[in-house]
């Protein structure tokens, strides 16, 4: 199974901080069950002060010997109706967004850009797995 490409499917809130973690392991072996895995951390919330969702990507907890140093990733944050996603940084640095509109059949979750729910905001950046992300979406309503 190949680690080189992740996709983050986000569904925003502006009243729920949420605090939680996903597993990488090589999909074959049972050596998850002897800690051969990463415990990858993240945290989201809305930042009423400067009108952002925030998603943090902690650096993982522990590594696996996978030769992954860097991969593809895409965040791609659900956007709710009324709202605009007017720009997005990544610790502090301006990155580019794609904005889609919706399409009705695509399948949940195996579509870095569209989705059949929501538009969607996307942002493709190179992801370190030794480095923490902090990725700001500043909104504005329309």
């Amino acid at each position: 199974m190949s680690l080189k490409e992740i996709v983050y499917d986000y569904y925003p809130s502006k009243t729920r901080i949420n605090k939680d973690f996903y597993f990488e392991d090589d999909g074959v072996t049972t050596g998850y069950q002897v800690g051969v895995y990463r415990k990858n951390n993240y945290e989201t919330y809305f930042d009423e002060k400067e009108n952002c969702y925030v998603v943090k990507l902690y650096k993982p907890e522990n590594q696996i010997d996978d030769g992954l140093t860097y991969r593809k990733a895409y965040l791609k944050m659900h956007v709710f109706d009324g709202e605009f996603i007017e720009r997005v940084t990544i610790n502090d640095e301006n990155v580019k967004v794609t904005r889609h509109d919706h399409k009705k059949h695509v399948v949940p979750f195996m579509n870095k850009d569209f989705a059949s729910d929501s538009k969607t905001a996307t942002i493709k950046f190179r992801q370190s797995i030794k480095q923490e992300y902090v990725i700001k979406l500043f909104v504005r309503t329309k």
